[in-house]
């Protein structure tokens, strides 16, 4: 199940922080633990063991789960056809505007991060403790990342953040093509890269949901995961192209920096909806967005 269906509907001025940045955060703490873990695990035991040890954590979660969850129930007021009412009418353009930011977006983060070990394999000479020490450090930078995102798109608006990120993103790429030889500066722009590219995720949730009516959240927040998991798809196909069809693991940085500049591009272009263009016009004059209260029925 998609984390996003978790999550309460939300209105277009909600502030970012709370529940979007927090179970983004904890997707972050996973890649800065599994990743590395299952690295070490493979170089030690092969990765057919690493792939059952998955295998068998998945199985103890889903026990955890059926005994200690309660049941969740979305919101049931919304029938199905309000729910996907942004995919039949005009809204459609503005939540494609932001998947497509998305997509762009992804490509461009996981192309040198998928094919790690092979961009910078002057760095990590062969060792595998290297491969897990840096995925370490772009899991915990993504996880800061990710934390300090949601506050920056309170005070600043949310497409400010994106296209700050995709743009530092593209910047990062750039450099890593400078330092492949130097494991230290390898493991600095990992780090930076981390920061960056887990800036993006909170901020276009909160943009894709201003797109839409507050019981359709849950679905144009799925949509936006999926194409996030859709780029991560699309980087590892991209990069195999590259790899096969060149040889050069290099050549995938400046490709990964240009997907990232032309998500900055769209970003900057195509606001998501008039109720986030309000919202950072707000911020520049530096008024605070707040949801009018709601009036109780009478009861005469």
């Amino acid at each position: 199940m998609n984390h996003a269906v978790l999550n309460r509907p939300r209105l277009p001025d909600d502030p970012v922080r709370p529940d979007l940045a927090g179970i983004d955060g904890r997707e972050c703490q996973v890649v800065a633990l599994g990743a590395p873990l299952g690295t070490l695990i493979g170089d030690a035991w092969g990765w057919q063991t690493a792939i059952w040890s998955v295998a068998a954590v998945a199985a103890l979660v889903a026990v955890v789960i059926a005994v200690l969850l309660p049941p969740i129930r979305l919101d049931q007021g919304a029938s199905m056809r309000q729910r996907i009412a942004p995919l039949t009418d005009q809204r459609v353009l503005r939540v494609l505007r932001v998947l497509i930011v998305t997509l762009l977006a992804f490509i461009g983060i996981f192309l040198p991060f998928t094919y790690m070990s092979a961009v910078f394999a002057p760095a990590i000479g062969g060792e595998p403790a290297r491969l897990a020490l840096l995925l370490l450090v772009f899991g915990v930078a993504a996880t800061a990342g990710n934390l300090t995102a949601g506050s920056l798109s309170d005070r600043y608006g949310s497409r400010h953040v994106v296209v700050a990120a995709t743009v530092g993103v593209a910047v990062v790429c750039v450099i890593m093509l400078t330092v492949q030889q130097v494991f230290i500066l390898v493991a600095i722009t990992q780090a930076l890269s981390g920061v960056v590219s887990y800036s993006v995720m909170g901020p276009q949730q909160h943009r894709i949901i201003a797109c839409a009516a507050a019981e359709s959240a849950s679905l144009v927040t799925s949509l936006n995961t999926s194409a996030a998991y859709l780029g991560n798809f699309l980087a590892g196909s991209i990069g195999a192209v590259v790899l096969t069809t060149t040889g050069s693991a290099p050549l995938l940085l400046p490709i990964a920096a240009a997907f990232a500049a032309f998500a900055a591009l769209l970003a900057w272009q195509l606001p998501g909806s008039a109720s986030s263009t309000r919202q950072e016009a707000l911020h520049k004059t530096g008024e605070t967005t707040t949801t009018p209260p709601r009036r109780e029925p009478s009861t005469r």
